[in-house]
């Protein structure tokens, strides 16, 4: 018969197996590095999850998906939910990033740089949000191709598409200048906000470029490329 699950101590596992799989990797992180980072015994593991594939899975679906619920009996097997099903709600743009879509969707009707301004400090936000989420997904990549897929070609794909589709649309209306490439410059756009917000912790000179301005920098070097002199 199962067993309930005791409340906060599950939480407590999942917590510092992300710990360990954030410092060590998905392919590295064991069940009795896990255990000590929860302070708990190896074998008390498996009273809470089926085996390491089943804690180690809902280490990486859960920060994907912080608000799935946890099942109520013991020991939790498998997530009802696949790495792609885990990705799948950040794909709808209309939801990620709702300003652009609503800004696609309509003509140009006011000073492009404004709304320019608006639509890059969307996805500066969007960044920010899903800083735990792309931490995960940048340690397990490698050892998890289906999560490699859904993140860097589905997810980065339909935000590429989404910028593309808004650039099209103002240089056709003539409200933005010609662009060469609009394909280029909508991952060129997703590419600069990653590196300088993302890649911050890695910088030697912090001091050189305050943390807190850090995203009005990276959007007024954003809207001086795309968009110039326009008004």
């Amino acid at each position: 018969m199962a067993r309930p699950r005791p409340p906060h101590i599950v939480e407590n596992i999942l917590h510092a197996g992300e710990m360990v799989v954030v410092s060590h990797g998905y392919a590295s992180a064991s069940i009795a590095s896990i255990a000590r980072a929860a302070e708990i015994g190896v074998g008390s593991i498996y009273h809470y999850f089926a085996d390491k594939d089943a804690l180690l899975d809902w280490v990486v679906v859960r920060a994907l998906r912080p608000g799935l619920p946890l099942p109520s009996d013991l020991p939790i097997g498998p997530p009802p939910l696949t790495l792609t099903e885990a990705v799948a709600p950040y794909l709808s743009v209309h939801v990620t990033l709702p300003y652009l879509h609503e800004a696609s969707a309509r003509a140009a009707d006011g000073p492009v740089c404004d709304e320019l301004r608006l639509v890059i400090r969307e996805f500066c936000d969007l960044v920010d949000r899903t800083d735990r989420v792309q931490t995960m997904v940048e340690v397990c990549s490698n050892d998890l191709e289906e999560l490699r897929r859904a993140w860097f070609l589905d997810y980065r794909r339909a935000l590429a598409t989404a910028y593309e589709a808004y650039f099209r649309r103002r240089i056709s209306e003539g409200a933005l200048r010609p662009i060469e490439d609009p394909a280029f410059a909508a991952r060129w756009l997703l590419d600069a906000v990653i590196l300088f917000l993302r890649l911050r912790r890695l910088d030697y000179y912090p001091d050189e470029l305050p943390t807190e301005r850090l995203t009005e920098h990276v959007v007024d070097m954003l809207l001086h490329g795309f968009a110039g002199g326009a008004d």
